[in-house]
């Protein structure tokens, strides 16, 4: 069953699809296989297979960009 789940999974937020059905039980995975195919730490996966969503980078603005010019001699 790893097999089919892996060759369905490209990114570690693929995994929050199957968090569902793995908690039900209805499907065995073997995590420290998908953590050495995601290259993850196994408890990352664990972690995303209970249903937690892995934050996204937000994009931030420096604040001395409003003064670049001025900075440059």
């Amino acid at each position: 069953m790893t097999e089919i789940v892996l060759n369905s999974i490209a990114t570690v937020q693929d995994l929050v699809n199957f968090s569902g059905s793995y908690k039900k039980g209805t499907i065995k995975l073997n995590i420290s296989k998908m953590a050495r195919e995601l290259n993850k730490d196994p408890k990352t996966v664990r972690k995303y297979l209970s249903g937690t969503l892995p934050k996204e980078t937000r994009e931030r603005t420096k604040y001395l960009d409003l003064f670049r010019d001025d900075i440059k001699c």
